[in-house]
């Protein structure tokens, strides 16, 4: 096994040479879950899924659609939620909140089923449960609006620069899969040098690159959302094999919109007290999650 932070190796990995290294069967056997998609599938197959996939959400009905849904699910489902939580004066995992909207959201748009998974009392979920075991082997906004809840649109969402540079922060320092796996089919040398074979498996450490100097400076261990922002007051771009929070995911902008849609309407409605005493640290898992989630008590910003 050979395990790289370096971004010239990942190109190479990710890029140049990407009809050698598959993600492979074994990939596969532990995410069968998710059936025979694009996260599953290598070479002619994943090509063939990937077009599919890229004209769906390239398609306007799908931002329209997207657009909807995401409005529907703040008004109708995490805003009911956060407001009983603040009422009854209840503390909440806010990790599990997420959870719980992000799959109800996404089964919604893939297959038109709703789980419901966030509603009052928080029942037991046992596809969430499947996908964990699978996976074991300071953002401010200003705002000028009126003093009353508030759901934004995604053309307000568009001039929150500094929230999105916030959002591109929290992914550097903690990407959602820390590590990516791929196999080699035949002896290759990287651009560092190293040799692999077919019996060598190549792990990226998203997490590790997040944090090195050599690709993000002196101060990459600092949370600065300002670091993605231009001086004419846009998004940076990083290419995606130092930045590999997307990588090549098209879901890309409608995940970025639904992550910035649901920060800013907590930010704006509401105040959130991290609950003092517990222990926050990462977990055992392919997906970067909290080990004990994140208790939290809410309360509405507007009377």
């Amino acid at each position: 096994m050979l395990t790289t932070s370096n971004p010239d190796n990942v190109h190479h990995v990710l890029s140049t040479n990407f009809s050698n290294y598959p993600k492979g069967p074994k990939f596969r056997r532990i995410f069968k879950i998710l059936g025979n998609g694009l996260f599953n599938s290598d070479f002619d197959e994943w090509r063939k899924i990937r077009g599919l996939a890229q004209g769906f959400v390239n398609h306007k009905q799908f931002h329209r659609f997207m657009a909807k849904i995401n409005h529907d699910f703040l008004e109708n489902k995490l805003v009911p939620v956060l407001d009983n939580a603040s009422q009854q004066n209840l503390v909440v995992d806010l990790q599990d909140v997420f959870q719980r909207l992000m799959l109800d959201a996404t089964c919604i748009t893939a297959t038109s089923y709703n789980p419901n998974s966030l509603c009052f009392g928080f029942p037991e979920v046992p596809f969430l449960k499947a996908l964990d075991d699978a996976g074991r082997t300071q953002i401010k906004v200003a705002v000028n609006k009126a003093n009353k809840l508030h759901i934004f649109t995604e053309e307000e969402l568009n001039k929150l620069v500094y929230l999105h540079g916030a959002l591109y922060e929290t992914l550097r320092l903690f990407p959602p899969a820390p590590l990516q796996v791929r196999t080699c089919i035949h002896p290759d040398t990287l651009p560092s040098g190293h040799k692999v074979n077919s019996k060598m498996k190549i792990v990226f450490s998203a997490y590790a690159m997040g944090r090195m100097t050599s690709v993000w400076g002196n101060d990459c261990l600092e949370f600065k959302p300002q670091r993605w922002i231009t001086e004419k007051g846009g998004i940076k771009h990083v290419p995606s094999h130092k930045f590999l929070a997307f990588s090549a995911c098209l879901g890309k902008e409608s995940a970025i919109t639904r992550i910035k849609s649901v920060a800013a309407v907590i930010l704006h409605n509401y105040h959130v007290q991290v609950m003092e005493g517990q222990l926050v640290t990462p977990k055992a898992s392919i997906v970067l999650h909290m080990k004990n989630g994140l208790r939290v008590r809410i309360k509405n910003t507007w009377p």
